[in-house]
């Protein structure tokens, strides 16, 4: 006797469907015939026969005959002696007649493989062991999500999906709600998303600060529910039909909630920053204007106590003292710088016009930070659908007013701003600080050590004095401040013209699947007996993993998120 099991190696996919490879492409038919097998793997609600144990000889009856050699008796006559010479005299007797005996045996007639039926799940569990089920669990994506995931991947409405600023359409509500249905069913089968969001964040990236060059103010990301919740409410007017204004305020209404936490607030704290430096500047030119208040009032009593230093210094001494060549050029000295400082009182003025501009400057960031603070205009929205401006994620832009009012606040701010940079370029100029240097050389000369002797000391010493009080203190604090409001200015660059700019988009980024798992296959083998003349064959199945061939990455809709970003300076 010989066993033996030959291979056939007959590829199957799910059992029992010969002729069918891993799947490929998209072919739909390839599709309906292995989900068909999946399902019955996932009810179990078919069997297969396979061998149980060795195969066994078959017998059969047979019938046999054998030579009996009395099988039957009969009576005969026969001469047994005379009675007379003319007469014989007979007797009988008994004898055997032989013949044929038939009966019935067993003989090798074949052989026998015993079999077994067993569900097709617990055959692909047995052989594939704890991985059996999850192979057939997984591969149920195939059939439940998976062709109409390809299908609809390969259209191009699809494919719009996957730009950068794709409509809101009724057909897009409807796709997107397939969509969503779709990824779900995906994820449910271990297949997760992965996307390239990161690299927006990357320095070539959309929403990049480029080391903090850039301010990046973003609004709630549009993921495909939002998408969706989005596209459906703008679809009636996409329509051509009437809008329906409660879907839209719906909608907005919790977006921009969201979003205000990001966007909104995010705007605030830079505006904010903005009035604090404007209020800085404020408080500067208040400064400006009192150290210069304070040289033009000093400049008027100066000739008058001056006048009275020399008269009570020079009371008692000798004419020939005050009235020395020597001191009189000094004095000369001192009235040259005196009518130099006077020709400061010009910032005074200038000053004080600049200061009435900062609260116009104020006003209107706290405009735009009221306006980024307050509850969506929802009917302004809902104006805009119906004027056919909300046809475009990009479109959802316009929603938020703050920041898109941000190039108008800056237009204005360089408008009312000019004054403060035309007062800082005038007197932080070479042209002023070197009148106010040539000042402070003229009254630097006052305490010059290298008097001559002749002067009188008692008159220098209460004269430096006087000076050091009436100009020199307030000039140099003048000096200081308009210095430092240089300085605070240029921490608000957006007051300067071609010192900002603005960009509002909408960055999207590309999400995908990677579709890669193994299904349950069966090839079938062969039992094999052999006995004498006798043979018998089996074909059944055998299982193993087999790989899924078809499209290995599964595009999905790309998620937006809307953004406005600028940068000073």
């Amino acid at each position: 006797m010989h066993l033996s099991l030959t291979a056939a190696l007959l590829p199957v996919t799910l059992l029992l469907t010969e002729g069918v490879a891993a799947v490929r492409g998209n072919d739909t038919n390839e599709y309906n015939g292995i989900c068909s097998n999946l399902q019955s793997l996932n009810s179990c609600s078919k069997t297969i026969k396979v061998p149980s144990g060795p195969p066994k000889i078959k017998t059969c009856d047979q019938e046999s005959f054998t030579l009996d050699p009395c099988k039957t008796k009969e009576i005969i006559t026969y001469a047994c002696g005379l009675i007379s010479w003319n007469k014989v005299k007979t007797c009988t007797k008994e004898v055997c007649v032989p013949g044929t005996v038939s009966s019935t045996i067993k003989v090798p007639c074949g052989v026998t493989i015993p079999t077994k039926e067993i569900p097709i799940c617990k055959a692909v569990s047995s052989a594939l062991g704890s991985a059996g089920q999850q192979l057939i669990d997984k591969a149920g994506a195939m059939c439940k999500c998976l062709p109409k995931a390809i299908e609809m991947s390969a259209t191009s409405l699809s494919q719009s999906l996957r730009g950068g600023n794709p409509d809101l359409s009724v057909a897009v509500s409807n796709m997107i709600h397939d969509y969503n249905e779709l990824q779900t069913c995906m994820a449910e089968n271990g297949f997760s998303v992965q996307d390239n969001k990161a690299g927006l964040f990357q320095e070539s990236g959309a929403l990049s600060s480029q080391g903090g060059k850039w301010t990046v103010l973003q609004a709630a990301e549009i993921d495909l529910t939002t998408y969706g919740d989005l596209a459906a409410a703008l679809a009636p007017c996409a329509a051509g039909g009437a809008c329906q204004p409660q879907l839209i305020k719906n909608f907005f209404i919790r977006y921009l909630e969201d979003s205000k936490k990001q966007m909104g607030d995010q705007l605030a704290v830079v505006l904010k920053k903005w009035t604090d430096i404007l209020g800085n500047v404020e408080k500067n030119l208040g400064t400006i204007g009192d150290s210069a208040e304070d040289l033009v009032s000093n400049l008027k009593g100066l000739p008058s106590k001056l006048e009275e230093v020399k008269n009570k210094v020079c009371q008692g001494k000798t004419n020939d003292q005050c009235a020395d060549q020597a001191a009189q050029a000094y004095l000369d000295k001192l009235t040259k710088a005196i009518s130099t400082v006077e020709r400061l009182e010009k910032v005074r003025e200038a000053a004080n016009s600049v200061t009435e501009t900062t609260p116009k400057l104020i006003k209107p960031i706290e405009d735009t930070i009221e306006a980024a603070e307050a509850t969506p205009d929802l009917e302004y929205i809902v104006e805009l659908a119906k004027d056919g401006k909300l046809k475009k994620i990009e479109d959802v832009l316009q929603a938020f007013r703050g920041a898109t009012e941000l190039p108008k606040l800056v237009a204005e701010l360089q408008e009312s701003g000019k004054t403060i940079v035309d007062f800082i370029a005038q007197y932080s100029s070479k042209t002023a600080e070197n009148e106010i240097q040539e000042i402070l050389r003229l009254v630097e000369e006052v305490f010059s050590p290298e008097l001559p002797q002749a002067i009188v000391p008692e008159l220098v010493k209460e004269i430096q004095i006087l000076i050091q009080q009436e100009i020199q203190t307030p000039l140099e604090k003048l000096r200081g401040s308009i210095h430092d409001l240089g300085n605070i200015l240029n921490t608000l660059p957006v007051i300067h013209p071609g010192k900002f700019d603005l960009k509002a988009g909408v960055a999207s980024y590309q999400r995908w699947s990677m579709v890669s798992f193994d299904l349950p296959c069966s090839r079938m083998e062969t039992a094999k007996f052999s006995h004498g003349k006798f043979h018998a064959e089996l074909p059944y199945p055998v299982f193993y993993r087999c790989a899924y061939k078809g499209p290995n990455r599964l595009p999905w809709p790309n998620h937006h998120i809307p953004y406005v970003k600028f940068r000073l300076g």
